[in-house]
């Protein structure tokens, strides 16, 4: 859940306070993996592929008019400063 938490860049709380059955969330858990291994595989269920693909489309409506003021420029500068500073946390998270 740690390596899941931080591929999505939110907290772990993000993805552990939902106490619903993982499958009611669109999440199914890969089944061969021992009962009391602290890792699991998880995949998204084809329910969970379709809300994501719908959060997807109005979340990237909702950045463009976040941006919808700033010249092209100014966002390319403000995107490559926000890379920069991603890859750095990257590499200094353990």
């Amino acid at each position: 859940m740690g390596e899941l938490s931080r591929r999505m860049l939110v907290t772990g709380g993000n993805i552990n306070g939902d106490r619903r059955p993982i499958g009611a969330r669109g999440i199914d858990r890969e089944n061969g993996r021992p009962r009391r291994s602290t890792r699991h595989l998880v995949k998204l269920t084809k329910e969970g592929r379709r809300q994501f693909a719908h959060m997807a489309i109005e979340h990237e409506s909702w950045i463009v008019q976040l941006f919808a003021g700033i010249p092209k420029r100014e966002q390319r500068t403000l995107n490559e400063s926000l890379s920069r500073l991603r890859a750095h946390l990257t590499r200094e998270t353990p």
